[in-house]
C-alpha cells in the first residue's frame, strides 16, 4: 500500500502490509497481515500473524495490559491460526 516503508534485509512473503505502515530491519515475515499505521519492530521473525492497533478499549477490557511503567498500551499482537 501507499507510505509503506519496509527495512534493510526484510523479507515478506504473502504479506498484505497497510498503508503508511513500517516494518523494521531484518524482519521476516510470512503470510503475515500489518494494519494502517502499525510499526513492526526490527528483527521480528513471525508466520501467519496480523499486527494490529487496539484503539477505544474501555478500561479493563479484554485485550488491554500495562506497561513496565503502569500505563496501559494500546498494541497487541494476534497470533494467526493453525489452520492448513
Amino acid at each position: 500500500m501507499d507510505g509503506v516503508t519496509v527495512g534493510e534485509k526484510s523479507v515478506l512473503q504473502g504479506c498484505v502490509v497497510g498503508r503508511r505502515a513500517v516494518v523494521g530491519r531484518e524482519c521476516g515475515l510470512r503470510e503475515c497481515e500489518v494494519q494502517e499505521g502499525f510499526q513492526v519492530e526490527d528483527g521480528v521473525e513471525e508466520k501467519g500473524h496480523k499486527f494490529m492497533v487496539f484503539d477505544g478499549l474501555e478500561e479493563g477490557g479484554a485485550g488491554e495490559s500495562e506497561g513496565e511503567d503502569g500505563q496501559e498500551e494500546g498494541v497487541m499482537v494476534v497470533e494467526g491460526t493453525d489452520e492448513d
